[in-house]
């Protein structure tokens, strides 16, 4: 399955060949709900965002439920789901599993970030504060996941938090002048274009 998503072709052909490549193993081995668990989240990498049709959503959702029923605190199960139904029509069926993700995170800064996804697509600000704040605080000193800070800024903001928001931009930019890195400096870049759209905070 995995020579198929990283061989030949162009991405689009390679994540439904992976989606395919999965459905199959996962068909052939019932009792194997790691497989079940990388079959929904494949489905999930062949969805075009702009798409409106959910069915390859729910199709990923009903899969990971399956996960979910057997192994309630199972994480891809639980990250899975939140992403299936990751839009704001969606959000409300994936709550739960974001509030029971929270308690099993267990310190992953990653799983902690996620259920500010179904946050965020809610307008439940205070949660997606909550959620960023303790998944950047488990990040790593030598390698801090500024993707969580964004979220954190993002949800301060709208909780017109903007002295909050406004440290979170200057951490990064700080950040990305002494390392020189492209990918952090292209976070600091959407940070400021971010604070300043919201704020009017054009310096």
């Amino acid at each position: 399955a995995v020579s198929i998503l990283w061989g030949d072709g162009d991405r689009t052909t390679r994540d439904n060949g992976y989606a395919d490549a999965m459905a199959k193993l996962s068909l052939a081995n019932p009792d194997d709900y790691e497989a079940k668990a990388f079959h929904a989240a494949a489905i999930l990498g062949t969805i075009n965002p702009l798409d409106k049709d959910s069915s390859k959503r729910e199709a990923a959702a009903a899969i990971a439920k399956e996960v979910l029923a057997k192994y309630p605190d199972h994480p891809g199960g639980l990250h899975y789901l939140i992403h299936a139904y990751d839009t704001p029509e969606l959000a409300s069926q994936a709550l739960d599993a974001a509030r029971h993700y929270e308690k099993v995170a267990d310190g992953n800064f990653h799983a902690l970030h996620m259920p500010s996804h179904t946050y965020v697509q809610l307008g439940m600000w205070s949660d997606a504060e909550r959620s960023n704040e303790a998944a950047f605080a488990a990040s790593p000193v030598e390698a801090r996941d500024h993707h969580s800070l964004q979220w954190l800024q993002y949800a301060e903001m709208q909780l017109g938090q903007y002295a909050k928001a406004k440290s979170r931009t200057d951490m990064v930019l700080e950040f990305a002048k002494k390392t020189g890195d492209l990918h952090i400096t292209g976070k600091a870049a959407e940070m400021a274009s971010r604070f300043a759209v919201e704020t009017g905070d054009w310096d």
